[in-house]
């Protein structure tokens, strides 16, 4: 039996929070300092480069699948949601690991990070129509609006915010992914 597609996507966001809490609790120091910078300083220390790179590995490698079980059906745009998202999560993945070494490649992840929180705070509009759980999507679209600001007042110097400001635009995504999901798909989680 081929898993649903809402049990896919469930996954691939829980997997993603969970692998990043656990970097979080490998190496707390990076978010409580004054500048704590982005989630991706995790991705080039020893002690959580494994973990973050499976949460992005694992969501990106989720969502592609979810895409092919949508295939087919009426939700070409949810699948190309899925898609995009993949990629830039791939693209943020591979442009971690040598960031912090070259200042070329440093600007080269800064702006596929912004892409891919710019991506993520776009889709909300949309995915919020898909949804038809109202407050939970109501709840996702504000969550992701307060990183947004928050990520921009980091990008501007304004306030060293950028890890909280991601965390909560991930946050804010996650509920509207999967109520998106569910609604065209007409899946509950866990059923076959």
């Amino acid at each position: 039996m081929r898993p649903r597609v809402l049990t896919v996507v469930t996954a691939s966001q829980v997997c993603f929070v969970a692998l990043l809490g656990v970097c979080v609790a490998l190496k707390p120091g990076l978010v409580i300092k004054r500048d704590e910078g982005g989630v991706s300083n995790y991705g080039v220390h020893w002690e959580t480069v494994i973990p973050y790179t499976l949460a992005y590995a694992l969501d990106a490698g989720l969502l592609v699948r979810a895409a092919r079980l949508l295939e087919g059906t009426a939700s070409a745009g949810l699948r190309r949601v899925f898609l995009a998202l993949s990629l830039l999560l791939v693209l943020t993945l591979v442009s971690t690991f040598d960031y912090t070494s070259v200042a070329a490649l440093h600007h080269v992840h800064d702006v596929i990070g912004a892409v891919l929180v710019a991506f993520e705070g776009a889709s909300v509009p949309w995915l919020w129509r898909l949804t038809r759980r109202r407050f939970a999507a109501d709840v996702g679209v504000l969550v992701t609006f307060a990183g947004l600001v928050l990520c921009l007042l980091a990008s501007v110097g304004a306030w060293h915010a950028l890890f909280v400001g991601q965390v909560f635009v991930i946050a804010g995504d996650a509920p509207l992914l999967v109520g998106a999901t569910k609604s065209v798909s007409g899946a509950t989680p866990g059923s076959r």
